[in-house]
């Protein structure tokens, strides 16, 4: 065995048959310490080999022949079928009671032959039935069996009853859910209709918060193109002019109340009398005005310019969306004495081009 100094870690190799089973002590040849040697420990495998090789472990001669024949004795016992139970006797029919004999009938001195007593003959007899009951118990129990088809089903080729097919309620909830998505649907683009850039075909019925489309004949007429242009803040007034003396002023705003956006709206404006006969009339798009002192100073050619500039008419009166308003104003140069009362109409809306 190899051993090794716990001072200077010198290791050294011993034969196991020098160092006893309680251990030695031993001196280190290089630091000369001192110290206890003790024989390795023996693994399981080891212990048991030498626990077997001891003497007291060794079997005595004969026994090894003994427990043979000991265990061929008990295999060859097991292999013995076991004994049936022996049967419960059979009760014995308790015998008939005999008709009494008149004791002329029978000789004297004779005795009356003994009944022939057959054991065997009414062992078979009882036996035969109990052999016979099982098999009509089995018949018994087998006749429902062939009864007609069940009421919850029909046979199938098996004999047992028809799987019925489990209904499908996914498919159709399914269905149902996209017929009301299709339907949602189509009602918010109808409500959205105003600001699509294309138009939807008319419906047949009405929808709750869809307004119907004009048909095509009020939507190219003047009347269906300017029915929601309202005019707001509108106001007369003289203004004299040093060039052409009087002037009458009509001013106001004209507002897009349409669901969707327009412009080049054009306005009429018409001076009556006191007997609503119509003193003068003009007409004029939408989006120039003039200051107080642009109608006091400049010559009427002037004025009419500044007034139907293009400029203003591009910048205040093009795609109007709904709800934003225009400017116009409209200048009558000498105006009749007679004027008792004025109006102001919308002629023409347009639709942006596309």
């Amino acid at each position: 065995m190899i051993i090794t100094c716990p001072n200077c870690k010198t290791k050294y190799n011993l034969p196991d048959a020098k160092i006893p089973a309680g251990g030695a002590k031993v001196k280190c040849s290089k630091c000369a310490h001192v110290f206890q040697a003790k024989p390795p420990k023996l693994e399981p495998e080891d212990q048991a080999l030498d626990l077997l090789e001891r003497p007291e472990a060794q079997a005595p001669a004969g026994s090894s022949q003994a427990f043979e024949d000991a265990f061929d004795e008990a295999v060859s016992d097991a292999r013995k079928p076991a004994p049936k139970p022996a049967s419960k006797p059979r009760p014995e029919p308790e015998p008939e009671p005999e008709p009494e004999e008149d004791e002329a009938d029978t000789p004297y001195g004779e005795e009356a032959p003994a009944e022939e007593e057959t054991p065997a003959e009414d062992e078979a007899v009882e036996e035969e039935p109990v052999e016979d009951e099982a098999p009509a118990e089995e018949e018994e129990a087998a006749e429902p069996e062939d009864e007609g088809p069940h009421l919850d089903g029909d046979l199938t080729l098996d004999g047992g009853p028809a799987k019925k097919p489990a209904k499908r309620k996914k498919p159709l909830l399914l269905a149902l859910l996209l017929c009301v998505l299709a339907l949602v649907l189509v009602y918010v683009t109808y409500v959205l209709q105003p600001v699509l850039p294309f138009k939807l075909p008319a419906l047949p019925f009405n929808l709750p918060g869809v307004k119907a489309p004009a048909s095509e004949q009020d939507a190219e007429s003047p009347a269906a193109r300017v029915k929601k242009i309202a005019l707001r803040n509108m106001r007369q007034y003289v203004v004299v002019n040093e060039k052409t003396g009087p002037v009458f002023v009509i001013e106001g705003k004209a507002v897009n109340t349409f669901d969707s956006p327009k412009e080049h709206i054009r306005v009429e404006a018409a001076l009556y009398d006191a007997n609503g006969n119509v003193l003068g009339s003009k007409q004029m798009l939408c989006g120039n005005t003039l200051s107080q002192l642009q109608l006091q100073v400049q010559t009427e050619e002037e004025i009419n310019t500044g007034l139907t500039s293009e400029v203003g008419v591009l910048s205040n009166n093009t795609f109007l969306k709904p709800g934003m308003d225009t400017p116009f104003m409209i200048v009558f140069f000498n105006p009749p004495k007679n004027i008792k009362e004025f109006g102001v109409k919308v002629i023409d809306a347009r639709d942006p081009a596309q």
